[in-house]
């Protein structure tokens, strides 16, 4: 599902009913930790419309000297719109990660916030979604929705099936 809209107050409300008011602060916290680095990677596609798809790659970590590294590629085939990313400003590991960084569009550069929700294997329930914002992206550009294929893991966590 694609929206545009104007106001953030009103992304953050549609986010929320994306991943469902009930799931949402639960799922924003970790579940146990397996050890080792926590990171979140994955790769699909979301559903836009009636036959129109948004791809995406996404992968975040904490380094060592606990600066956030990274790469999102995203790209909305129905209106032929590109992202890349150039940096990662944040990342916050989870069962639903958050990642927030800078990148270039085919529509100028942009900066981004992705939410992505692991549901444990195989990945039927998981979830992503992506707030861009820049220049030339009036209203600002938000998608997401469960993946219609694809995986995302948050690595480290176990991230239990969503019922």
């Amino acid at each position: 599902m694609r929206l545009e809209c104007s106001w953030r107050a009103v992304v953050i409300a549609v986010l929320v009913v994306w991943l469902g008011s009930s799931v949402w602060p639960g799922r924003a916290q970790a579940g146990p930790s397996l050890g080792g680095p926590q990171f979140t990677n994955g790769s699909g596609w979301i559903p836009l419309g009636m036959e129109s798809k948004g791809t995406f790659s996404v992968h975040a970590v904490v380094q060592q000297d606990l600066t956030p590294a990274g790469h999102l590629v995203y790209n909305d085939h129905d209106i032929d719109f590109r992202v890349e990313s150039t940096s990662i400003s944040n990342f916050v590991p989870g069962c639903l990660s958050v990642i927030t960084g800078t990148g270039d569009s085919n529509r100028g550069p942009v900066q981004f916030v992705v939410m992505a929700l692991d549901s444990g294997e195989p990945g039927n329930f998981d979830t992503f979604a992506i707030q861009i914002v820049g220049p030339t992206i009036i209203p600002p550009y938000l998608a997401g929705g469960t993946l219609g294929g694809g995986n995302i893991q948050a690595h480290g966590l176990l991230c239990p099936p969503t019922p």
